[in-house]
């Protein structure tokens, strides 16, 4: 479209929303907000008919599975250590993962991250395929999984030390609080109240608890994103969402809105 199409467009937007914003009682801020809650109770809707649409292929043929999951833990993988820095390309991802190959110019550490992942997806897949039931010795086994071979002493163990959100002044809350913390963490989890929720909502709520708790010093987004695979997987859906990381801190509060959150993942 021309520039000058653009410039049409956008004037005429202004200048409908100069019009509304003279009427009586008129809040912007309502009008968008209505706008995308709209939008995520479609989409909540269009997620339901495809997964019912998929559901009718079933039972797939196991060769479909193999590649459809070896499809998926690439992506997921790399999305989810990508957004902690890790530098490996998908492609280079893949072949860490497939052929075992190391990549000339990264370090060790990245190729072990990739490694350690899969292991954690693999380990998550075999919980949800047994309708095993998630405590915090889970949790901890996952986090174990992603750092053992980084940060040993570190892996799957609390942080004993408070700790700061990086590039920002958001201390997460005190390390002795963890015990209880963790503990109300997993009765959520597998509460009546939590299992009976949306799946998509269950997902995004539970990532979005453990990551406000921050249990471990590292590692805490890549165990969140795994849980958040299982909210999906132990309710039969397919993963349509490969990785969330979402943090709006501000002037040392963390100003995260949980009911736009989930719209986020939604429209993912």
């Amino acid at each position: 479209m021309p520039t000058s199409s653009y410039s049409q467009l956008y004037e005429l937007f202004i200048d409908q929303v100069i019009g509304l914003s003279r009427k009586k009682d008129f809040s912007l801020t309502a009008l968008i907000t209505n706008y995308i809650s709209m939008n995520y109770q479609i989409k909540l809707e269009q997620i339901d008919k495809l997964k019912a649409w998929l559901d009718e292929f079933r039972p797939f043929d196991q060769t479909i599975i193999a590649e459809l999951k070896k499809l998926y833990d690439v992506r997921f993988t790399y999305n989810s250590n990508a957004i902690e820095g890790n530098t490996l390309t998908q492609s280079e991802t893949e072949l860490v993962l497939t052929k075992g190959i190391t990549i000339g110019g990264k370090t060790l550490d990245e190729h072990l991250e990739v490694v350690g992942h899969k292991e954690a997806i693999d380990y998550i897949e075999s919980l949800a395929q047994k309708d095993t039931v998630i405590n915090e010795w889970e949790i901890k086994q996952v986090h174990n999984l992603i750092l053992r071979k980084i940060h040993p002493n570190e892996a799957g163990y609390y942080r004993q030390l408070d700790v700061m959100a990086a590039g920002t002044n958001y201390i997460y809350l005190p390390h002795y609080l963890l015990s209880q913390l963790m503990t109300d963490f997993v009765i959520w989890l597998n509460s009546d109240a939590a299992l009976t929720l949306d799946p998509v909502k269950y997902a995004t709520m539970a990532h979005y608890r453990f990551v406000s708790i921050h249990p471990f010093r590292d590692g805490n987004g890549r165990t969140a994103y795994i849980l958040f695979r299982f909210g999906q997987l132990s309710i039969n859906y397919l993963t349509v969402i490969h990785c969330i990381k979402f943090f709006l801190l501000s002037q040392g509060n963390m100003g995260i809105n949980l009911h736009f959150f989930t719209k986020l993942v939604v429209g993912e």
